[in-house]
């Protein structure tokens, strides 16, 4: 994404489709309402996140979503909310 401001109602994720979201072209703020992942690189800088939801599938075993980006200093996370998975061998979290 290429822009001034981006904003968002809602990303999805979380079924593993995304490897990475590249938010890196955007140079003032990302609003995003509600941000589901699984092992999901995000490229961001300057954001606001009203709810990140990290789910794990059988996919991210050991996988995080990762906040590559120098993530700026205006960045904000509302709410976090972490769900397991379908079994309890799998695992992931939220890097920055």
């Amino acid at each position: 994404v290429d822009a001034h401001t981006a904003n968002f109602k809602g990303i999805d994720t979380g079924n593993g489709g995304f490897n990475t979201l590249d938010f890196s072209g955007v140079t003032n703020k990302v609003n995003i309402n509600k941000l589901i992942t699984a092992s999901t690189n995000v490229a961001v800088k300057n954001f606001n996140i009203n709810e990140l939801i990290v789910k794990t599938n059988g996919v991210s075993v050991g996988e995080y979503t990762h906040f590559s980006e120098d993530i700026g200093s205006q960045s904000r996370i509302n709410t976090v909310r972490l769900e397991t998975g379908t079994r309890s061998i799998f695992s992931g979290g939220v890097k920055f």
